[in-house]
């Protein structure tokens, strides 16, 4: 397929470009593949192109840019989105506008958990990442006793 250069990226084939285009317009992947006329498997795949990702990203930045749009004024738009709600009583109206604001801030991310061990948890870790895939196979199945043994007489 030819190349065209493209406003935002000159390395996009023609169709990377409308696809780019229009997905930057915020048109979902699906209606955006069809509109270009490509598959939404296709679109997919080409959404991870490294030329394709940098130019939806430069895309969007500029349309933010253009209409000079900051995280704050999204976040003020839906708290009074979600107040107008209130006013009229229309709990799934409010619902929408808390979840839409758990999202932009991120509250649905996944927690992260840290796993601290003490010093005795750390001798233990180190002492077994030090053996061989036999001995911990010998200590799993309990071969193995540490100790002395002494014959005694009768």
């Amino acid at each position: 397929m030819a190349r065209k250069k493209s406003t935002i990226v000159p390395e996009l084939t023609a169709l990377q470009a409308a696809y780019v285009d229009v997905r930057a317009k915020g048109v979902k992947q699906a209606s955006a593949a069809k509109e270009v006329g490509i598959l939404k498997v296709q679109a997919h795949v080409m959404e991870k192109q490294p030329d394709v990702a940098q130019a939806l990203l430069l895309a969007r930045a500029s349309y933010q840019e253009a209409a000079k749009i900051e995280r704050q004024d999204v976040v003020e738009g839906i708290k009074e989105a979600i107040e107008v709600a209130r006013l009229q009583a229309d709990a799934q109206g409010m619902i929408a506008g808390w979840r839409e604001l758990a999202k932009l801030c991120g509250l649905y991310a996944p927690e992260v958990k840290r796993l601290e061990l003490t010093l005795t948890a750390q001798r233990a870790k180190s002492k077994y990442e030090g053996l061989s895939d036999e001995q911990l196979f010998q200590i799993a199945n309990g071969t193995i006793v540490e100790g002395t043994a002494e014959r005694v007489p009768n």
